[in-house]
């Protein structure tokens, strides 16, 4: 399966990886070596400390607002010179202290404001931050509905086609969501399901673009799968293509 890249992007070899990145205890022992790219992005040394002294960001302005605190003439003239190359640049080096601190892998502010546009895959967040971040120093529009309709497209194409809805049917209350996979449905095996939880009904729900949110307890029932604990998304290898979705449940 491709991996989604903007089109006026080139692609750097070596860096582009679409699968999880590790907790961030787990990638800082693991033996790396910083190729040449990730040394120019002025963010690469923060993976783990991007958001120390701040909150996590609730929009993707605030996001911006705070990766603009700080800038150096010396970095913006980094990110100038990347232009639109500088989201794929930074894959591995702010991208992954974006991904990490600020939680885009689980439920936290800024990955459910990306969920209401329908962005669920961390990866795909952090580009679009990454991009609009480029934009933004370089004085340029960002066109956050172009880069969202993108990567929703692209999953389109897998039939992936996460909510824009995330209210709970039955009391309207909006609900933690994620990507729940494939094989939720004896009938059709095929479909890629999300997962809404309600908080406030304690209840879960799956949700298929085509049908909308069910209640869970009609696939369990149908399944005998009894209910499955969230898990954590493991490490991909890395590669130059973006991997299948994961089969198991990412919490959103």
């Amino acid at each position: 399966m491709r991996l989604p890249s903007l089109s006026l992007a080139a692609s750097i070899p070596g860096l582009l990886f679409a699968g999880c990145d590790q907790p961030a205890d787990e990638a800082a022992a693991s033996p790396t070596k910083e190729s040449p790219a990730e040394q120019a992005d002025p963010f690469a040394g923060t993976k783990d400390e991007i958001t120390a002294d701040e909150p996590i960001p609730k929009t993707l302005d605030e996001a911006l607002d705070l990766m603009m605190k700080g800038l150096t003439d010396k970095d913006r003239k980094i990110v100038e010179d990347a232009g639109e190359e500088y989201a794929t640049m930074a894959h591995f080096g702010s991208g992954i202290g974006i991904r990490n601190s600020w939680g885009l892998w689980g439920d936290s502010p800024l990955s459910r404001y990306f969920a209401r546009l329908g962005i669920y895959h961390a990866d795909d967040m952090s580009a679009i931050i990454n991009t609009a971040f480029s934009r933004r120093v370089r004085g340029t529009e960002i066109k956050l509905e172009e880069l969202v309709k993108y990567y929703r497209d692209f999953w389109a194409e897998t039939d992936t086609v996460a909510p824009l809805d995330l209210s709970c049917p039955t009391c309207g209350k909006e609900m933690e969501t994620g990507y729940e996979g494939c094989g939720v449905s004896r009938a059709h095996p095929e479909r890629e399901y999300f997962f809404g939880i309600c908080h406030v009904e304690e209840r879960e729900f799956f949700f298929y673009h085509k049908v909308g949110w069910r209640p869970s307890e009609t696939f369990k029932s149908e399944q005998g799968r009894g209910g499955q604990p969230a898990t954590v998304p493991e490490s991909k290898p890395e590669g130059n293509e973006k991997p299948e979705p994961e089969a198991g449940r990412r919490s959103q």
